[in-house]
């Protein structure tokens, strides 16, 4: 792979990251089940429910306890 195939790949990712809540919350909407979202995404029904729920994610970040920071 080329890099900058690498770089692309990883734009596409941001962009569907940053539509994640939107999306799920329209899958729900429309009838899917929190499971049937789980077992499509790998998300876990706990972090559905918090987006359900409009939780923001930076807020979500902020009630986990650090276990230490590793930016490698």
């Amino acid at each position: 792979m080329a890099p900058e195939d690498a770089e692309q790949r990883l734009i596409e990712w941001v962009t569907v990251t940053r539509e994640r809540d939107t999306r799920v919350r329209a899958a729900v909407a429309v009838g899917l089940s929190k499971y049937r979202v789980h077992r499509l995404t790998g998300i876990g029904r706990s972090t559905i429910d918090r987006i359900l729920a409009g939780t923001p994610a930076a807020q979500c970040a902020k009630t986990v306890p650090e276990r230490g920071r590793n930016d490698h």
